[in-house]
């Protein structure tokens, strides 16, 4: 949505020297003049002390002319009252000065107080106009006022009058917030509504004897900013009005509530020679001007239930119970909670609720106001009303929480709930406050329910003065209000258009009819569906049938599954025709939403967050393996959409926490394993696949979270072999038991698939004898092979290889840290000297692991390197494995794997640095030293970390452990998984392999290079 930039707008700033500008300049000249002809008769200095006060208190006022005219209007109308306000004003000059300054901000109101609210305004205590007006304040005074023998409307609007003056006093001179501001002027709707029903009640008996039946209850429901104690000034008040129990006598109670109604709303609403009270509005009510102007209990539940629409639900997010029986209208809004607040938004209303937004907007453009108006215009109040509610309507079914009647308290609590960013509520809520601000100004000064700037310059420079700007001329009044004004108005619109712009609402022709057409064929679908790329468009036309078919048990939601999937199908078929594998991505996505509980779950889910499709159909795109565990494990969705809330790196000690506390509560330990596991997988995997995290991050927290795994199964092995113990033990078995990770693990960087390889040794000193210790140590590494091992439905945890330990598969399975030792120094082989430039001990703090560390740090460094060992180790593997392995096979990753040991067994004892498990540290501290040159680290880099992301994507297809490309049209596909788009002469497998090939060339150019 492209707008003009409101920078660009003519606005009608005054410029220096201008006519109004000299004109405000000769006020005083005039006033002075004009106000002593008016107090001639005054006696002695009075007038000329009087002209003086009134210069000291000139500048004060946002409008001084205003100020003076309404004086002379006094003193020209009030002659007999001339005398008494001068000597008022003489005698208490700060009173007189809030007086002037208010006359400045309020034409109407200071018709009030120069008809005679002066006297109560100047004679009131700064400890009075301090405090904040309340509701029952505001009744008590209405009510003694009729007592005292004023009619009733009179007495209402005086009363409301005096009070709304110390309102705009506490706002515009206290500067009090606009909440506080807010809230008062509600009270004294609420105020004015209770007085006048109670009136209304008494009314009605005494003129046509109605008495009130001893059930019957009526409630002023308030909606709109009354409704969530933030009314302007000069708003109207929306009403509703709901009632239960009987009438009186023989009249029906629906036809006495409307009697009431029809004699409250005038003791408010008429235009009397005081003026009004609020105008009231009662167009918000069930079925609008042709609904009933009250409406029994039941049947407004059942109106909302089976009629009620969009807007209402917008609507009664702020309505509020504020006169006459309260507790009935409290009955209904709680009735009505499930209804506003639905589980979740669907597109239809969400277009509808933008669809009005827009409308609004339209009517703002055509009056051409689109800047000027601050409440439906440009980055107005309504936009930052849009965003709230709108959020609330989509969040409130879930989060209960933001359930919230006013502007402000809601932003923080939608920021609470995440909906939010807490720096998007600062930027709304700034904006906000301002505006209001503005809007309180444009309606206290001629009591009008305006909302547009406006266009004479001098109007726009006394509405900047009422803001409270001052200062130079560079700085103009005008000029300031109109940067603030563009400031906020753009971070509003800026922020509205960023979080709804894009709204899922891509528009499509004949894709919804894939879903709704009940005479839908797979022929007639074809056409829509080669657009897409399938290539086989029956199977997808099926896939999209069965999508559209609720899962048994839940046909009751059959046809909003149905309607959530026609709106998205567009959306989704996009999707699946930009992904490698169309076909691929259309039947996973199926599969993993036939797995869902009630397929409308996900469906709602994307209506309410498009992002939702990213996520599903990404993990759908790339992974037969990942989609295999969300279908296991539907119950996970949640659990992972919450995941995704924050984008983080993963955390390991707030990872062991939360699977410490699953597995506390876990019935199988397994199973709390497996769900930790499977979450944390999708979620590396999402952002690997999206490109969120770089390759070597994510090969860190895959071996993080197999490390994350591996402990909690030692800690709960070690649990279960000590229960098995007769004797006690001498110490803590964990501590005297170093666990070793070789290869990937070690490296701290495994793919999806990798095994996890895996040394045991220990000290036997925690039991009396060593063969204790041995059948404690070789039960611990069984259960953990059990738990990590053990193959069922959902496949094993992870494969463990131990074949690295000593002697391989002939030796025990734990090793005495002395074993391990005398192995290494005296029967262990070259090979074994480079792959312990891979082993890291994974519990170096313990005693055994820090001998553990010594004792390989030895036995790999204490040699050097042996550059023709190397080789004829590297030559071997080639020999056995086929020439185009990713790992084996020529410029593999062993060959920079073996090169980087080599480097590492050369020049380790220079540089000790070296001496670490981790290839990327191993390849940055090579450079950072010389020992390799700048151009051959990007050679190795590049090579290593291609191969590696290549080796990546293939495991994560499956979830097997596989080196090898696939061939034919399966390489086409994998290429396009990896980013490869067909261009030029050359197709997708085409570009991938002359790409890897150049990789390669360079691995092994290097490996010759160093290796010598």
């Amino acid at each position: 949505m492209s707008e003009t930039d409101p920078r660009k707008f003519d606005w009608p700033i005054p410029e220096p020297g201008s006519p109004e500008e000299d004109a405000l300049q000769e006020s005083l000249q005039y006033a002075s003049e004009g106000i002593q002809e008016d107090l001639r008769a005054l006696p002695g200095g009075q007038a000329a002390d009087f002209v003086e006060l009134l210069a000291r208190c000139f500048d004060d006022s946002p409008a001084p002319t205003e100020s003076v005219s309404a004086l002379e209007r006094l003193f020209l109308h009030n002659e007999e009252a001339v005398a008494e306000f001068v000597g008022a004003a003489l005698a208490a000059p700060a009173a007189f000065r809030r007086l002037f300054v208010m006359l400045g901000h309020s034409r109407h109101l200071g018709g009030f107080l120069v008809r005679g609210g002066w006297r109560d305004f100047m004679a009131a205590d700064e400890a009075e106009l301090h405090r904040p007006v309340t509701r029952a304040e505001a009744a008590d005074a209405a009510r003694a006022l009729i007592a005292s023998g004023v009619e009733p409307a009179a007495a209402l609007r005086l009363n409301h009058h005096r009070l709304a003056a110390r309102v705009l006093y506490r706002e515009a001179m206290l500067r009090q917030p606009l909440e506080e501001i807010a809230r008062e002027i509600s009270e004294l709707a609420d105020a004015a509504l209770e007085v006048a029903l109670q009136q209304s009640y008494a009314q009605l008996e005494q003129k046509r004897k109605l008495v009130r039946a001893a059930d019957f209850q009526l409630c002023v429901l308030a909606m709109g900013k009354h409704g969530a104690q933030e009314l302007n000034y000069y708003s109207d008040i929306d009403l509703i009005f709901v009632y239960s129990g009987a009438g009186p006598g023989r009249m029906d109670a629906q036809a006495y509530a409307v009697k009431l109604v029809e004699t409250l709303i005038p003791l408010l609403d008429a235009v009397t020679e005081h003026g009004n009270v609020f105008r009231v509005d009662t167009r918000l009510r069930p079925e609008g001007s042709q609904g009933r102007l009250a409406r029994e209990l039941e049947a407004t539940v059942e109106y909302y239930y089976s009629f009620g629409r969009t807007w209402e639900r917008q609507a009664l997010i702020k309505a509020r119970a504020c006169a006459g029986d309260v507790a009935l209208g409290e009955k209904l809004l709680e009735r009505l909670q499930p209804w506003i607040y639905r589980k979740y938004l669907t597109i239809e209303e969400i277009n509808q609720i933008k669809a009005l937004k827009r409308r609004i907007e339209q009517r703002t453009e055509q009056r051409d106001e689109h800047y000027l108006d601050v409440k439906t215009g440009f980055g107005g109040i309504r936009d930052i009303e849009f965003v709230t509610q709108f959020l609330q309507l989509m969040n409130g079914g879930r989060i209960p929480a933001v359930r919230e009647r006013a502007t402000l308290p809601a932003l923080k609590l939608l920021a609470e709930a995440g909906a939010l960013k807490p720096a998007e509520v600062e930027t709304l809520g700034q904006a906000y406050r301002f505006l209001r601000g503005v809007e309180h100004r444009l309606q206290v000064w001629d009591g009008a329910q305006t909302h547009t700037l406006p266009t004479a310059p001098h109007e726009l420079r006394r509405l900047g003065r009422a803001m409270g700007y001052r200062g130079p001329a560079a700085m103009d009044p005008a000029r300031k209000l109109v940067h603030e004004l563009r400031l906020h108005t753009m971070k509003a619109r800026g922020l509205m258009l960023r979080l709804f712009a894009d709204l899922f609402e891509k528009q499509g022709s004949t894709e919804p009819e894939l879903v709704l057409d009940p005479d839908m064929t797979a022929e007639l679908a074809a056409p829509t569906l080669q657009r897409y790329g399938f290539a086989d468009t029956a199977a997808a036309f099926g896939a999209i049938r069965d999508l559209a078919r609720e899962t048994p048990g839940q046909q009751m939601y059959a046809a909003r599954a149905r309607k959530y999937l026609a709106s998205m199908m567009p959306a989704l078929l996009e999707f699946c025709g930009d992904s490698p594998d169309p076909d691929f991505t259309l039947r996973n996505f199926e599969r993993i939403t036939g797995a869902l509980g009630a397929k409308a779950i996900l469906f709602e889910l994307v209506a309410e967050d498009p992002r939702a499709l990213q996520v599903f159909g990404s993990i759908a795109a790339h992974s037969d393996w990942l989609s295999d565990i969300l279908v296991r494990r539907p119950g996970l969705v949640d659990e992972f959409i919450d995941e995704l809330q924050t984008f983080a790196s993963l955390d390991p000690g707030a990872l062991r926490r939360q699977l410490a506390e699953r597995m506390q509560y876990a019935e199988d330990v397994t199973d709390a394993l497996f769900w930790e596991r499977d979450v944390e997988l999708l979620r590396i995997a999402l952002f690997d696949l999206t490109g969120r995290t770089p390759l070597p991050e994510t090969l860190r927290e895959l071996c993080a979270l197999s490390e994350v795994m591996l402990d909690a199964v030692l800690d709960v092995s070690i649990a279960d072999a000590a229960e098995k113990e007769t004797e006690p033990l001498q110490a803590d078995p964990r501590e005297h038991l170093a666990v070793i990770g070789m290869g990937k693990l070690g490296s701290g960087a495994m793919n999806y698939a990798s095994d996890l390889d895996l040394v045991f040794a220990y000290e036997p000193t925690a039991f009396a004898d060593p063969a204790g210790a041995q059948a404690f140590y070789a039960r611990v590494v069984r259960r953990v092979l059990q738990l990590l091992g053990a193959s069922n439905e959902r496949g094993r945890l992870y494969e463990v290889d131990l074949r690295l330990r000593p002697r391989g598969g002939a030796g025990t399975l734990a090793v005495t840290l002395d074993e391990l030792q005398r192995y290494l120094q005296s029967e262990a082989g070259f090979w074994e000297r480079l792959a312990g430039c891979r082993a890291r001990v994974l519990n170096p703090d313990a005693p055994a692991g820090a001998r553990a560390q010594r004792i390989f740090d030895e036995f790999v460094y204490g040699q050097g390197a042996d550059a023709a060992q190397t080789r004829a180790m590297r030559e071997r593997l080639e020999r056995e494995s086929a020439r185009n392995a990713l790992k084996r096979g020529p410029g593999g990753t062993l060959d920079i794997e073996f090169l980087l040991a080599h480097l590492q067994l050369k020049h380790a004892a220079d540089v000790p640095a070296l001496k670490q498990p981790d290839l990327w540290e191993v390849l940055a501290v090579a450079r950072e030293h010389g020992l390799i040159d700048p151009r051959s680290f990007d050679a190795i880099s590049g090579a290593y970390a291609f191969l590696r992301q290549v080796v990546n994507r293939l495991q994560v297809l499956d979830g097997v452990s596989r080196h090898e490309l696939p061939e034919g049209d399966g390489l086409e596909v994998f290429a396009k998984r990896m980013g490869y788009r067909a261009g030029g002469e050359l197709n997708a497998a085409d570009q991938l392999m002359e790409e890897l090939d150049w990789h390669r060339r360079n691995a092994r150019r290097m490996f010759d290079k160093y290796v010598q």
